[in-house]
């Protein structure tokens, strides 16, 4: 068995405790990797037209009748997301005028005609767990 002391004074408790607050109140350059991790997910579940459950946003009998790569010639989605960091914060937006027609699966009036058509919900934020565990590690990391 072992016996010492262990004896911390006032100051350098206060030093160690100060440096926990400012790397706390900080996490921007975790968040700037994360950033760049995050946003390269978001292509991916659009490219692959994959949603959180493993499902494919077109049907097989529809994405043979569209042409898979139909689809994606655009691109406007894909292009529309943007990312900004600030402190301890990672906000994802979306400047797609029909952005919340796929993240939340919207009825919308066609065309004015007065016909409500349900958009299948399909959206390309979310992580997977391997994504949420590199997350993890990168803020562990940074303490």
């Amino acid at each position: 068995m072992y016996n010492f002391d262990f004896k911390i004074n006032d100051k350098d408790a206060l030093f160690a405790l100060d440096a926990v607050m400012k790397k706390l109140i900080d996490l921007s350059p975790e968040f700037r990797e994360i950033e760049i991790f995050v946003n390269s997910q978001i292509q991916d579940h659009i490219t692959k037209q994959e949603n959180p459950d493993g499902s494919k946003y077109l049907s097989p009998k529809a994405a043979a009748r569209l042409g898979r790569n139909k689809a994606l010639d655009t691109q406007n989605y894909r292009k529309s997301f943007r990312s900004n960091v600030d402190k301890n914060s990672l906000v994802i937006s979306s400047t797609h005028p029909g952005n919340l027609t796929h993240e939340k699966g919207l009825a919308i009036n066609i065309f004015g005609r007065g016909v409500l058509y349900k958009f299948p919900q399909r959206s390309a934020v979310w992580l997977s767990k391997k994504a949420l565990d590199n997350i993890s590690n990168t803020i562990a990391r940074g303490f």
